[in-house]
């Protein structure tokens, strides 16, 4: 009798597959026909199941798909990225009201294709994956981290790195002068993450000592796609049952093939070794983290309009662990970028730097001298640095939110937003938008003056994001940028040469592959 029924339940199997699988194809083509059926213009999908993840990282230059599709299609489009919905727009009207006037509906991040989990619900979420309430409390914790007393106490750590970096490029230039100066200024940014945020009390620039998250965070940004790995392209395509596949993730994510294993399990031992510190070290950011509290004031002031609820004031030990890996995330890869992308304007474009060498030369007379409230008060250093990443916003990937509420957007062309559909800034189109910078491909730092400032929609320049969740490290980032530039070109005069290449890419921030410029001894 047993044997009839398992028989039976054979003989069922293959047929129930193939309906599945057959009903599940029908489901696939409807969700490829969502733009469509409502007046969204979309390119062609090259797959049902990743729709156009693929095409997107291509070479790491989704960045240049964006302004091709802008081009084709117009300022507004839609694309799928697995069962994530993303409408991409370089419309201002459309972006203020999801970035700042609407942020109550958009308050949740687009969260990467294959992310699985419950962002809302998740034990160690940080504050760039948190949202609502959850969020509002980590961002009031978080902030307190980056308060402008907190970010001067930097400043001896920030300098004595950067001097330390200085060194090492004056080695580099015993055998050429010919450096490429990006593997500098990735150290200098790691070095830097371990020192402020993690307690390290000395340099390793220069030295042999073990390097615990360099290997694992440049292979994170060395990332070549969702697209490229089929278990990430799995979860991205059945996002939307992610209550089924989340049980799943959990278990990629704790295994060896999950990308932050080896950091995740560095990052507790430091927590359990701070946790048992009660030494009177000087106090890091995670020590800051962990002492942090908050009243609810100040949970107040982040998103008004997102709904409240009883919240904790003080940080779990999971979150703080995810909020120390966001730190090394967060601040490695993009800090590093910016001054490499700056020292390359400008020895792309001599007569500015040569009238920001005299500003600093103004201001300094030798690099004992450079301190915070000396390199916040070079007005130029400002526009400088403004424009640099106004030319190369290499972290706008991340600029995207996802509608919690049906509603309406836009002023001329109003556009309905479905609960669950992200929409993502096209911040390269915006940011070479004739109309918005006149001569945009030129490098020209006056744009930042007070005057020409005023006359730009606000949301014009977008590299620190917008709104509410614009970068709370965002003051720490530019104070360590504008250091390592004054150090440089105190010590250096930079210019393009053969070898100089400025091939970009990059599927999580956009990166140089190099940058090799001649250096030489000022």
């Amino acid at each position: 009798m047993i044997g009839a029924i398992l028989s039976a339940i054979g003989n069922l199997w293959l047929p129930l597959a193939i309906a599945l699988l057959f009903f599940y194809v029908l489901y696939l083509k409807k969700r490829a026909q969502y733009f469509k059926k409502r007046g969204i213009p979309s390119p062609t999908a090259q797959s049902l199941f990743l729709g156009h993840l693929k095409e997107k990282e291509r070479d790491g230059q989704w960045f240049v798909r964006y302004r091709d599709w802008e081009d084709k299609y117009g300022r507004t489009f839609g694309i799928y990225e697995g069962g994530h919905r993303l409408i991409v727009t370089s419309d201002l009207d459309i972006l203020d009201d999801v970035f700042n006037k609407q942020f109550s509906k958009f308050h949740a991040r687009k969260v990467t294709p294959d992310f699985a989990a419950d962002q809302a619900t998740m034990p160690g979420a940080h504050l760039f994956m948190s949202e609502g309430a959850r969020w509002k409390r980590l961002r009031a914790l978080v902030a307190e981290v980056f308060t402008t007393g907190k970010v001067r106490s930097a400043e001896a750590v920030a300098n004595d790195t950067i001097r330390a970096v200085m060194r090492q490029i004056e080695k580099d230039m015993e055998k050429s002068d010919i450096v490429d100066l990006k593997p500098h200024f990735l150290s200098m940014s790691l070095d830097l993450i371990e020192r402020l945020s993690l307690g390290r009390p000395r340099t390793r620039i220069g030295t042999e000592t073990t390097d615990h998250f360099g290997e694992t965070l440049l292979a994170l940004f060395a990332d070549k796609g969702v697209s490229t790995s089929w278990i990430r392209s799995f979860f991205a395509g059945i996002y939307e049952f992610r209550r089924v596949s989340s049980f799943l993730f959990r278990l990629y994510s704790m295994s060896s093939l999950h990308r932050f294993v080896t950091m995740q399990k560095k990052l507790r031992e430091i927590y359990a070794r701070k946790s048992q510190d009660k030494g009177d070290r000087p106090k890091d950011f995670v020590n800051h983290l962990m002492e942090a509290r908050i009243d609810k004031s100040d949970i107040e002031d982040y998103g008004k309009t997102v709904n409240d609820r009883r919240v904790q004031k003080k940080l779990t030990a999971e979150e703080i662990m995810s909020t120390m890996a966001m730190f090394l995330v967060a601040g490695y890869d993009t800090t590093a970028n910016t001054v490499t992308y700056l020292c390359y304007r400008l020895a792309q474009n001599e007569d500015v730097q040569e009238k920001l060498y005299e500003e600093v030369s103004s201001h300094i007379q030798s690099t004992e001298d450079i301190t915070m409230s000396t390199v916040q008060s070079m007005q130029y250093l400002d526009w400088c640095v403004k424009e640099c990443l106004r030319m190369d916003p290499h972290a706008t990937g991340a600029l995207e939110r996802r509608c919690t509420e049906t509603t309406t957007v836009g002023k001329a062309n109003k556009l309905e937003i479905e609960k669950g559909v992200c929409v993502g800034a096209n911040t390269y189109s915006i940011h070479f938008n004739e109309q918005l910078w006149p001569e945009p491909y030129k490098f020209r730092p006056e744009r930042f003056s007070p005057e020409e400032s005023a006359k730009r929609h606000p949301l014009a320049w977008q590299p620190f994001g917008m709104g509410p969740r614009i970068c709370v490290g965002m003051r720490l980032a530019l104070l360590e940028v504008k250091l390592a530039i004054v150090h440089t070109l105190k010590e250096f005069s930079l210019h393009v040469c053969d070898e100089t290449n400025f091939k970009c890419s990059g599927n999580i921030t956009v990166s140089p592959e190099t940058m090799k410029l001649r250096v030489e001894k000022r």
